[in-house]
């Protein structure tokens, strides 16, 4: 419960620090915040790498290399992350000067960056069972977010930069704060220590990047296939508020993974293995009822809400948004087959689904978007999200009856 109630309780705080922040400037420079962070987050799915999931996994079968393992991740997402920041801040406002401002998108590349290696630490925090501590610096790094929002609006700031750069000043003092606890240590990166870490991450890589892409790709598409800034803006802030709902059912796979790999090695001490029912069917249950409920919440109150909280300058993302709410139930039985793969060591039978709903969302956009507009997006988001259901589950039916699956690349830990 600590875990589910912080991820709601966070990712409340960053929509409404999201939606004050959108009302305060409007759709137009919205529109410009929204391009940036999406092409940032778009870029550092190279250097996530699907680590995450993969220190996850690895925290819980092997306490005892966790930390060299965090040491590594945080190491290689620094020296990447700053060098990929670099070349997007040089090139995209060359490409797209009249989307991506430098110093809009320079503050999106750093936040990004940081809230990566934030990523990171607080994954190796929830694997080795201090939930709640990292619960703790979860909320209140995200409060201090939304009250220096409120803050500079109280103070009468309409600069972009003073907003993004406070964001991003809260965000650098939560990692320092991390690290003092963790005290990792970040060390000069060779390359056999990436192709140690390459080897062993390749299938948590894949899925990432895939899983990101299909995430985003649409919002991508729609910054080059429409001529009109303020649907970027209208797209975006419901796709924000939508994948806030949906981030509230990700910590729980930071519960349900170590929690089957624990009983799974407590079988092989000899120990009676749960039943299914246990194991897998009631954690289903329970992501499908958050699921629900959360699709509920979005169709009944999705438009009041918007019209509230940002006026009307954004009331045509309410209906989006309302349309798009059957995405959370759908969203929800993913999430628990994909932690059902993970726990299993199997993550890559996530690769082809991943890829085929990905391929499939850029074709049906690109061919269908000047027709049905911004409506045909959410209806084929749905789509899309359905036919990944259904082949995850085909994918985790292939498992049944095997033992839990172990690769060689996991038998032992690149050395920092």
């Amino acid at each position: 419960m600590t875990v589910g109630s912080t991820a709601t309780l966070s990712q409340i705080l960053v929509m409404l620090q999201t939606l004050v922040l959108a009302r305060w400037i409007g759709p137009e420079l919205n529109a410009y915040v929204l391009a940036a962070f999406n092409v940032a987050g778009l870029g550092f799915i190279l250097i996530n790498w699907g680590f995450d999931n993969w220190l996850l996994q690895r925290t819980a079968l092997d306490q005892e290399s966790s930390h060299k393992n965090l040491a590594m991740v945080l190491s290689v997402k620094l020296l990447f992350g700053t060098v990929l920041g670099i070349i997007l801040l040089i090139l995209l406002p060359i490409v797209r000067p009249e989307i991506y401002i430098p110093i809009i998108l320079a503050l999106a590349l750093l936040d990004v960056l940081t809230d990566s290696l934030c990523a990171s630490s607080y994954t190796y925090l929830y694997a080795s069972d201090q939930y709640k501590r990292a619960s703790i610096t979860l909320s209140i790094s995200r409060i201090l977010r939304l009250l220096s929002t409120i803050a500079l609006i109280f103070l009468n700031v309409h600069a972009l930069p003073l907003f993004l750069g406070l964001r991003l000043l809260i965000n650098l003092g939560t990692l320092a704060y991390l690290w003092l606890i963790i005290k990792p240590k970040i060390k000069l990166v060779k390359f056999h220590h990436i192709q140690s870490l390459i080897k062993q991450t390749w299938s948590f890589g894949l899925a990432e990047i895939l899983n990101f892409a299909y995430d985003r790709i649409d919002l991508t598409l729609l910054a080059f296939l429409s001529l009109i800034n303020v649907e970027i803006s209208y797209y975006g802030t419901a796709n924000n508020i939508l994948y806030a709902g949906l981030s509230i059912l990700i910590p729980l796979q930071y519960v349900l993974v170590p929690y089957i790999i624990h009983q799974n090695k407590s079988t092989e001490n000899g120990n009676a293995l749960p039943s299914k029912n246990t194991l897998y069917v009631q954690p289903l249950l329970l992501l499908l009822g958050m699921g629900l409920l959360g699709s509920l919440f979005l169709y009944f109150f999705a438009e009041p809400a918007i019209n509230l909280v940002m006026g009307k300058a954004y009331a045509p993302a309410g209906p989006l948004l309302r349309l798009a709410s059957p995405i959370v139930l759908l969203r929800a039985g993913t999430v628990a087959l994909s932690s059902f793969l993970i726990a299993r060591q199997r993550q890559e039978l996530k690769l082809l689904p991943l890829g085929i709903v990905t391929l499939l969302k850029i074709i049906l956009i690109s061919v269908l978007y000047k027709t049905y507009g911004l409506e045909g997006m959410i209806l084929i988001f749905i789509f899309c999200e359905l036919v990944l259901l259904i082949l995850y589950a085909i994918q985790l039916l292939r498992t049944r009856g095997q033992k839990t699956h172990e690769t060689h690349q996991s038998d032992e830990a690149p050395s920092a």
